[in-house]
């Protein structure tokens, strides 16, 4: 099968658990997975654990506790919206524990070599060098093995990016991110465009991180003129302040199920802009690992769009839960005239496009 033509790739949580060999946690799994590396086993997070007690009748400092996270963030998130102030220490405790736990689950699967070839396959695939990633992952692995260390810190000589010559993070960091501010191309804006003009060059390919990153730093400062830029970090688990005003940056993770921030936040809007632009341009959309959660709006939304591209000739889906009609029918719901191909791990798929 042939590379031709303009793709979108889009990743879920199932494209980091298959590269992972299954190291990192479905969303699910997250409190247990969080207990079992003892990061919750200890009394620092007992104000978050009394609010899922209550809430939600789940104990996560046992490895019993079976919970979707998403929840437990949007229940907070909404706590937030109407003003409670002692949800503030219920979402700075949510967070830490989702830097901590994947920070260090990432460096357990260096230590150990246990990560499988998935995300390498899948960045020396040839198809991958001219078309955008769009991922709703928090965790920072694929970004790493996309160079995103040596644009966050030039200067450290010994990390290495899988491959110098793909652009998606370069892009991404000096396009999107508070780092693009100062930069020569950025200091003027840019001349309109038609709507409807897609990105024809090769470097207009990005990653494009939806929902967040546990690396993403924001002052929410709205007097400060770097309010609601973003600035990833090296260090997620390092405490950071803003270098206008000086106050506290916070870790921008945005919850699956309420989305308000993608219209709240004009940085994480952008991005949206962008994937709305790719996938409308595309004639394939690849999504591995991704399940579409119905209460996801803005995803079902974004994907909806897509489905409106008179160009889309076909869907490929990777995931392991290809053969259950409650996962393939609400993609055969949103595309209904195009193709839809399915595999249940990237290595099928991967061997069949070399077929």
């Amino acid at each position: 099968m042939g590379n031709t033509g303009k793709k979108v790739y889009i990743l879920g949580a199932g494209a980091t658990i298959a590269h992972s060999n299954n190291l990192f946690p479905d969303i699910s799994n997250i409190f247990k997975k969080a207990f079992e590396e003892k990061i919750t086993s200890i009394d620092k997070y007992r104000e978050l654990a009394g609010f899922v007690q209550e809430h939600f009748g789940e104990n996560i400092n046992t490895n019993c506790v079976s919970i979707n996270a998403e929840d437990v963030y949007t229940a907070i998130e909404i706590g937030l919206e109407f003003g409670i102030e002692q949800y503030i220490i219920l979402k700075s405790q949510f967070i830490e524990i989702l830097i901590n736990l994947f920070s260090k689950l990432q460096e357990e699967m260096k230590r150990n070599n246990s990560e499988k070839s998935c995300y390498k396959k899948f960045l020396a695939s040839q198809g991958i060098r001219e078309n955008t990633v769009i991922t709703f992952n928090w965790d920072i692995v694929l970004d790493d093995l996309l160079g995103r260390n040596l644009y966050i810190e030039p200067e450290t000589k010994e990390e290495q990016c899988f491959d110098d010559n793909l652009g998606h993070y370069k892009n991404f960091y000096y396009t999107l991110t508070g780092h693009a501010v100062g930069t020569y191309e950025h200091i003027s804006v840019g001349q309109p465009k038609l709507k409807g003009t897609p990105f024809a060059s090769p470097k207009d390919v990005y990653l494009l991180k939806l929902h967040g990153s546990i690396d993403w730093k924001v002052c929410n400062n709205k007097g400060c003129r770097a309010y609601g830029l973003i600035f990833p970090m090296r260090e997620p688990q390092e405490k950071f302040i803003c270098s206008e005003c000086l106050e506290d940056l916070n870790t921008l993770i945005v919850p699956p199920t309420l989305n308000k921030p993608v219209l709240q936040n004009p940085f994480i809007r952008r991005l949206w802009n962008f994937a709305l632009n790719a996938i409308s341009s595309a004639d394939s959309l690849i999504i591995w690992g991704y399940s579409l959660p119905p209460t996801d709006f803005y995803a079902q939304w974004l994907l909806r769009k897509g489905a409106k591209n008179k160009n889309l000739k076909k869907i490929i889906l990777i995931n392991p839960d290809i053969d259950k009609e409650e996962f393939i029918q609400c993609f055969k719901t949103l595309f209904t005239e195009v193709q839809i191909l399915k595999y249940s791990t990237y290595e099928d798929f991967a061997e069949n496009q070399q077929a």
